[in-house]
């Protein structure tokens, strides 16, 4: 899939309170996004076993699908918001999350909203599990990769009896790009276009201050 997006030589990634898993994939309960985290964003409404979103405005696919059969549901056009297509109040019991085939990941959150029992979430391309319990309300997660890795794939399943309504907000950031040596380039995302214009405000605001304080 062709991609509007930059390679850079390098990119530093932040690092959190740690509840880490093992040493190179660190889990931190909340919302805590790089300075270059991206939404995963949808053109439309979308339904099916698997739905595909794009990473910010990069062309680059964003794939969700259930581990246990269910339909999903994308229910507009904007930030990834995903249920069970089976009803309103009907949860979903699990999630695989993965960008399209040549691409990896540093960093994932995600937003297991209004939920009940224990969540198991897998990256794949380590094998490092991490378990939570949820709650009725927000249940965000951030996982980084830290020491060279890179991530693939990330899954979550919930314990007999457990369940989530929405699967909200996935963001990424440290996306990369796969060679035939499998080093993984990183890829610089072109902010969006809302996002340029609140920078452009605020420097405006800024330039504007200076000149007040000099006269």
């Amino acid at each position: 899939m062709k991609h509007k997006a930059l390679t850079i030589a390098a990119m530093l990634v932040s690092a959190f309170c740690m509840a880490p898993a093992s040493a190179s994939i660190i889990f931190t309960l909340g919302n805590n996004p790089q300075a270059d985290e991206v939404n995963i964003l949808f053109g439309a409404k979308e339904t099916g076993l698997t739905i595909t979103g794009e990473v910010g405005d990069t062309g680059i696919g964003a794939i969700f699908s259930s581990l246990t059969g269910e339909t999903l549901n994308q229910n507009a056009k904007g930030q990834a918001d995903i249920s069970n297509d089976a009803g309103k109040n009907v949860d979903l019991t699990s999630m695989h999350f993965m960008l399209e085939p040549g691409f990896g990941f540093l960093d994932f959150i995600m937003n297991l909203q209004n939920g009940h029992g224990t969540a198991t979430v897998t990256v794949e391309s380590q094998g490092d599990v991490f378990n939570y319990v949820l709650g009725n309300g927000q249940n965000f997660l951030t996982i980084v990769a830290d020491g060279g890795d890179v991530m693939t794939g990330i899954s979550v399943t919930m314990d007999a009896g457990g369940g989530f309504l929405d699967f909200k907000q996935p963001r990424v950031s440290g996306v990369c790009e796969f060679g035939a040596n499998e080093e993984c380039t990183p890829i610089l995302i072109v902010p969006e276009p809302g996002m340029v214009g609140l920078v452009g405000i605020a420097l405006l605001g800024f330039v504007a201050v200076r000149r007040r304080r000099r006269q």
